[in-house]
């Protein structure tokens, strides 16, 4: 969904951040998809996917990654098991 949101989030599927939207809070999901601006952690039990227009900064947790050529990160990544 397209718009700005503050505060956490906690997604008991998957979440999907469009482009021009924007999170200013902690997300957690079991699958991430970003095409967004997000400001804070991102924790999920399954993938995180940043395409082309996303910005994190924040630490990303998943146990798989993905992100296509123009994302930015400022954060750690962790791949967990």
């Amino acid at each position: 969904q397209r718009g700005a949101m503050k505060g956490d989030v906690t997604v008991k599927t998957d979440a999907i951040l469009e482009e021009e939207s924007t999170l200013n809070g902690n997300l957690s999901a079991v699958n991430v998809f970003s095409n967004a601006k997000t400001e804070g952690q991102i924790v999920a039990s399954g993938t995180v996917e940043l395409k082309n227009q996303a910005y994190v900064h924040g630490d990303i947790s998943a146990a798989t990654f993905s992100v296509t050529s123009g994302a930015k990160i400022k954060g750690a990544v962790t791949i967990n098991e």
